[in-house]
């Protein structure tokens, strides 16, 4: 999505300000994995790898999407929903209509996200989700402090490992998209080294997210392999790291 300069600058700011600080104290390194929007093979095929390797991850889900083609993908259904969350998955909020922060004002914003609460909280026994993550990845400072009332947990886009210092409305996520995992090259621009970042967040005790959309063997621009998540899982475990949803790391 193309921002001008007023939604670059107003994106920039966002991220200047800690909404919700908090030091970070783990006992030892916590490797979280999120599925954006989510297609059906985040659950179809990611909920089976998750289950074998006996860990969970952490869902966000926009209303609009369901039982929807979006993108040339089949998104999640209800019953998806239900699946995921009585397997022990957190399902999380976007805004129900993937509205951008920085595309819609700030009403318009928490309306669709309340929306999205509400459809979340009908299909899942009343339970209200307690993380949510940025459609686009887009914040505003307005956006961060709509959102730091409402969740205890908001997930944007980062580059690395959350040190030291974190700011709950906007913890850092990694795209899997532009790691070895989806099987992006080292030589074009943006690569990051998955391994080299579980293996930081292993010696320092820090926490790694992660987020991706779709999986397939050849999966989308947006998605990573299936084989890539499985290694991802298979180096956490070998590095010692706990692989926990965002509610399990901030639920202190």
């Amino acid at each position: 999505m193309d921002l001008t300069v007023y939604q670059r600058l107003n994106r920039k700011i966002g991220h200047k300000f800690f909404i919700k600080p908090r030091f970070l104290r783990l006992d030892c390194g916590v490797l979280s994995i999120c599925f954006d929007d989510f297609p059906r093979t985040a659950w179809t095929i990611g909920g089976a790898i998750l289950a074998q390797y006996g860990v969970h991850a952490t869902y966000f889900a926009s209303g609009a999407f369901c039982d929807k083609t979006y993108m040339g993908m089949e998104q999640f259904t209800e019953t998806d929903l239900l699946e995921a969350q009585e397997a022990g998955h957190e399902i999380g909020c976007h805004t129900y209509d993937h509205y951008s922060a920085l595309e819609v004002s700030t009403g318009e914003f928490e309306r669709s996200i309340e929306k999205n609460r509400e459809f979340l909280c009908e299909r899942l026994n009343g339970e209200a989700p307690d993380s949510f993550a940025f459609p686009y990845n887009h914040v505003s400072l307005q956006s961060k402090l709509a959102v730091a009332r409402q969740f205890k947990t908001a997930r944007g886009v980062g580059t690395g490992v959350n040190l030291n210092w974190i700011d709950l409305s906007e913890v850092a996520g990694v795209n899997l998209s532009l790691t070895q995992a989806a099987g992006y090259s080292p030589n074009k621009p943006g690569f990051l080294d998955i391994n080299e970042l579980i293996e930081q967040a292993a010696l320092q005790r820090k926490w790694l997210v992660v987020y991706t959309h779709d999986l397939a063997d050849t999966p989308s621009m947006h998605g990573c392999r299936t084989h890539g998540l499985e290694e991802l899982l298979i180096k956490a475990k070998q590095a010692g790291l706990a692989v926990k949803t965002l509610r399990e790391v901030t639920a202190g």
